[in-house]
């Protein structure tokens, strides 16, 4: 996977956390996989796989949910789509960061961290915090 689709399937995997359960105390890792794609781990719960798609896009799967699509959109952004729900869309802020909307929900915003990482915001609840881990992948926190 070349560099720029595998920051696609990071920045696929960090909504994806900042929308689910997956993003609760305790912590989520994401770490890369040898083979491609990421594999998100919270103790106690059972791991989640991103791949990518053949044709483009991602499939995240977890043991026993139905599987999760992420595609890039033409326009820029992201459509995320899971079975029997409606989709989500990831949109790129002009000054940094990400919108994600999904129909009868509060918007969430994604900004980057001057010191690295991400900060994840939805009106109402208490931020989740994305940070490096130091051996590769990303910490996720919500306090």
């Amino acid at each position: 996977m070349k560099p720029t689709q595998l920051k696609r399937v990071l920045t696929g995997c960090l909504m994806m956390l900042s929308l689910s359960a997956v993003a609760r105390n305790p912590p989520s890792y994401v770490r890369p996989n040898p083979g491609g794609g990421y594999t998100i781990t919270t103790p106690g719960q059972p791991p989640t796989y991103v791949r990518a798609n053949p044709g483009g896009g991602y499939t995240v799967n977890t043991p026993g949910s139905p599987p999760t699509y992420i595609r890039q959109n033409p326009g820029g952004g992201q459509t995320i789509s899971r079975p029997g729900q409606p989709p989500t869309y990831v949109r790129p802020n002009p000054g940094g960061g990400k919108t994600i909307t999904t129909p009868g929900k509060p918007p969430t915003y994604v900004r980057p961290n001057p010191g690295g990482g991400y900060t994840v915001t939805t009106p109402g609840q208490p931020p989740t915090y994305i940070r490096a881990s130091p051996g590769g992948g990303y910490t996720v926190n919500r306090p």
